[in-house]
């Protein structure tokens, strides 16, 4: 074992001070960042408080996996449709591929013990996750290390425990006073971060997953949302979101309004007729002045016009994820 370690870098205060922490050990150490589709971040930002330690920042792109994690996570879902421990174990097993890539002996985390409701809620979770990982006593995590096992590290005195800390819990009054001590000034305010414990991003990624949609899932941020049969109509709200949804009128079945400025809309898989009446009833819906729909499919052009009103009932029965 030597004294080379990958650490598992969000960019959040946490990471930040066990790259300080490690550093301070005489640790030689690089950074990975894991993107995944509903966790990104400025790049540029993230390697700012890196590059005064002269530490180098590597990515690892995970979002095809992460999709499959989030349409079957062995361990379950969070509160809302976060697979945390399914999450991390991922995580934890790019950062292995790291180690063996660079020849480091261990990985290192920001975790804290009981800060987070599911991955980190006790020792048993921590625990499962680095042994499914295979990583069992090379997890260094110098926050709350002296509350968890001895790690290999520790053991072959490479890292001195007598170094590191016993913090636990939601407070950040302890890490805060470690920023200060280690002159760290620019760091993220603590946040959620990842969109999948937000309940109404949860929501509306919900309806995709259930309509086999989940590969569509940037939609999840746009739009009004209708579920028609085994079917989702996106409808833009404001100006940004009309433009990117017309930005996808030659990959799905398009609707705008063609005598008078209105809203948008896209069908996500292929529609009927009766589907495209509809889709045109609600988009007239929202386009106060306009008379008149245009659908653009494969199928050609096709206006729809004298439509009746949408019952208001009918239109609140179908739209979901708000």
């Amino acid at each position: 074992m030597n004294n080379k370690a990958v650490v598992l870098y969000s960019g959040g205060l946490d990471s930040l001070l066990a790259v300080h922490i490690a550093v301070n050990l005489g640790l030689e150490i690089s950074a990975l960042f894991i993107k995944t589709p509903f966790y990104k971040k400025d790049i540029k930002t993230l390697k700012q408080n890196l590059d005064k330690l002269g530490i180098e920042l590597n990515i690892a792109e995970i979002d095809s996996e992460y999709l499959n994690i989030i349409k079957k996570p062995k361990y379950g879902y969070g509160k809302n449709l976060n697979p945390c421990l399914d999450c991390r174990i991922l995580m934890f097993e790019k950062a292995k591929e790291l180690m063996e890539k660079t020849g480091a002996s261990f990985i290192i985390t920001g975790e804290v013990l009981s800060q987070r409701p599911f991955s980190q809620r006790n020792k048993a979770n921590i625990l499962l996750i680095e042994r499914k990982s295979q990583l069992e006593n090379l997890v260094l995590r110098p926050l709350s290390a002296k509350l968890l096992p001895i790690t290999l590290p520790e053991k072959t005195g490479i890292v001195d425990r007598n170094k590191l800390y016993a913090i636990s819990g939601r407070s950040r009054k302890p890490q805060l006073a470690l920023a200060k001590l280690f002159n760290i000034e620019n760091f993220e305010t603590p946040a959620g971060g990842c969109l999948l414990t937000e309940p109404y991003f949860a929501n509306r990624l919900k309806n995709l997953l259930k309509l086999d949609l989940l590969e569509y899932y940037k939609f999840a941020h746009i739009g009004r949302h209708f579920v028609i049969d085994d079917n989702l109509l996106v409808v833009a709200r404001q100006k940004n979101e009309y433009d990117i949804i017309a930005s996808y009128k030659d990959k799905f079945d398009f609707f705008e309004t063609p005598d008078q400025p209105g809203t948008c809309a896209v069908f996500l898989k292929k529609s009927t007729k009766e589907q495209k009446k509809l889709a045109s009833q609600i988009v007239l819906r929202y386009s106060k002045k306009a008379k008149s729909v245009l659908c653009v499919s494969e199928e050609g052009h096709q206006i729809f016009e004298n439509l009746k009103n949408i019952d208001e009932e009918k239109l609140n029965s179908l739209r979901v994820g708000d």
